[in-house]
């Protein structure tokens, strides 16, 4: 993520609101395609954003920024479906480089379980804690060292014993290249921050100072928070190269001594700080050495997996997880302990949101869900200091699931009281039959077999009346 990284500094409307998505002159793309799955959910038109907003000063930007929450805020319900709904939500990491109003706080806070932000935005958190007792707030911290940087968002940007203060005193807390080179990521780096110093995690020493920054970090601003998101927890001797086009590193020759220097450092790490420490595992560490993220999940806090079931935004048949990956995701995340916070995030669309893939993720995500666990799910649009869309099929109580999911055929599926969740994860349409009647979520009935297209999913309730107690209408069974 790195989410403060690239949000705090507003140059212009195209990084203001956070995307580019092939928009013309700096101005983002916020077109959005006609849903073709049955939804009950009605997005409103994204505003218009004029054409010379990417002159505007900051003034006009931060109002520009604002009128967006608003539109999005205003897709939550006025009442929060907290108490009985199926699954548990979070956020992707609001507010690094805004200042919501109460009012914004107050109308979405109610409806989250979780929240995500800046390590420099107590004063939020309990905002949000004010207007949602119930609430737990997880800070972002991450792992590498960013010289300069004033934000505490890392353990060099805390107080005066800084990047720079730790790069004159402590050298050999950074990684080294074969040349004895310290460990850094080019300035071309396409995904972490440019110029990112990597410290060595097996260094007992940078371990216990790790510890204590991220101590004082939570200390600040009254100590609102309730775990930590620690970010790029990356689980590949390569990663520092394919990530920051950093040089190679020479410590650790290979993928397996690499994860225990990590898993060193996280046990060590969370047994002296103060709150649980979740960790966003890099995707192709899960998907290559799923026990590597189930070894995360039992030495911390929990685990995130970032690419569930999107790589990215941009609408593409090759931005969607793979079903042997997706399949193989799934099956570790059953195997993780019921008590530990596992976090999914799928990027399904743009600033304008994309109803398909959204209502696609949300019943991946349904395929693992629980009240009997702590596995949370949110989606990426865009900025992340703006709340994503608000979908009526969030609210829904499905009721318990009846056993995990089957994806012994092409179309899987997980049985809950009220209904069938069903996904195609194949780029190919796929045929689901079944016996008896249903409807969809529209009411309407549902002849078996049902045709899903490619990366689609669908809700299957047992009748009417199931549908209508689903969504608080017809009191519980």
């Amino acid at each position: 993520m790195r989410l403060a990284r690239y949000l705090v500094v507003v140059v212009a409307v195209a990084v203001a609101v956070g995307i580019s998505c092939g928009g013309r002159g700096g101005i983002p793309d916020t077109s959005r395609r006609t849903p073709t799955l049955p939804t009950i959910t009605r997005l409103p038109e994204f505003p218009k954003i004029p054409s010379d907003a990417a002159s505007w000063d900051k003034a006009h930007v931060m109002d520009l920024r604002r009128r967006i929450f608003d539109h999005k805020a205003g897709t939550y319900p006025e009442s929060s479906s907290r108490a009985r709904r199926t699954g548990r939500h979070t956020s992707t990491g609001l507010f690094s480089s805004f200042e919501p109003t109460e009012e914004q706080v107050k109308r979405i806070a109610p409806h989250y379980d979780n929240v995500l932000m800046n390590a420099t935005r107590a004063d939020v958190a309990w905002l949000f804690k004010k207007h949602n007792p119930a609430v737990t707030v997880f800070m972002y911290f991450a792992p590498g060292l960013t010289p300069g940087w004033s934000n505490a968002v890392d353990a060099g940007a805390v107080d005066e014993e800084n990047t720079a203060w730790i790069l004159a005193r402590h050298p050999d807390w950074i990684l080294k290249d074969a040349k004895g080179r310290l460990v850094q990521n080019a300035s071309n780096a396409p995904i972490s921050g440019a110029h990112v110093y990597w410290p060595d995690p097996g260094n007992r020493e940078w371990q216990a100072f790790f510890a204590q920054k991220l101590n004082a970090a939570l200390a600040r601003g009254g100590s609102p928070w309730d775990g930590v998101l620690l970010d790029e927890f990356y689980g590949q001797a390569e990663s520092f190269v394919v990530f920051g086009r950093a040089n190679r590193q020479a410590k650790y020759p290979d993928t397996a001594s690499f994860q225990r220097a990590q898993i060193d450092f996280l046990e060590n790490v969370s047994a002296k700080v103060l709150v649980p420490i979740v960790a966003n595992v890099e995707p192709a560490a899960t998907a290559l050495t799923p026990e590597f993220f189930l070894k995360v999940t039992e030495v911390a806090g929990g685990a995130e997996n970032e690419v569930f079931p999107h790589e990215s935004s941009v609408v593409a048949d090759s931005s969607n997880v793979g079903a042997d990956q997706l399949k193989s995701a799934i099956e570790t995340i059953n195997r993780a302990p019921r008590g530990k916070h596992i976090r999914l995030n799928a990027k399904p669309g743009g600033l304008a949101g994309d109803v398909d893939r959204t209502i696609y993720a949300y019943c991946v995500y349904l395929l693992v869900a629980g009240t009997d666990r702590q596995v949370h799910w949110t989606m990426k649009e865009g900025d992340s200091d703006f709340p994503h869309y608000w979908y009526r099929e969030f609210d829904l109580d499905l009721g318990r699931h009846l056993g995990e999911f089957d994806g012994s055929g092409r179309v899987w599926k997980r049985e809950f009281e009220r209904a069938t969740v069903v996904v195609n994860p194949h780029r190919s349409k796929e045929a689901f039959s079944f016996e008896g009647a249903r409807v969809d979520i529209l009411g309407a009935a549902v002849k078996s077999p049902v045709s899903l297209s490619p990366y689609a999913g669908m809700l299957l309730f047992r009748d009417a009346g199931s549908l209508e107690k689903a969504q608080g209408k017809g009191g519980r069974e």
